[in-house]
């Protein structure tokens, strides 16, 4: 066994490729513990909340541009200059007034 063998965990390895990914399949490697699934649940978690961030960001503030921010996020969020540029956009975009506490009180005299 080599030795960059051993610092991977049972199963990684085999899965890269498409002959170790059938023997995956036919339960020839053995299956990762609940520990290491509940560890992927977690991480696929976070990074999904991660990339999703701008989205969050835009529906959080009410931004004029959710939507736009939305399509620009999932096609570009991919990238890290389109991720920042939709997260740069939620943050910075002028927010919609809803409950109208930014309204004008009308004047005295009316």
């Amino acid at each position: 066994m080599a030795p960059w063998q051993s610092v991977l965990p049972d199963g990684l390895l085999s899965c890269c490729s498409v002959s170790g990914l059938a023997a995956l399949l036919s339960g020839r490697v053995p299956p990762a513990t609940h520990l290491e699934l509940a560890a992927y649940g977690v991480a696929i978690t976070v990074a999904t909340g991660i990339y999703l961030s701008p989205c969050i960001v835009a529906g959080l503030r009410n931004s004029r541009g959710s939507i736009a921010i939305m399509c620009v996020n999932a096609g570009l969020g991919w990238t890290v200059v389109g991720w920042l540029l939709a997260l740069i956009w939620a943050w910075k975009g002028a927010a919609i007034d809803i409950d109208g506490a930014g309204a004008q009180a009308p004047a005295a005299g009316i």
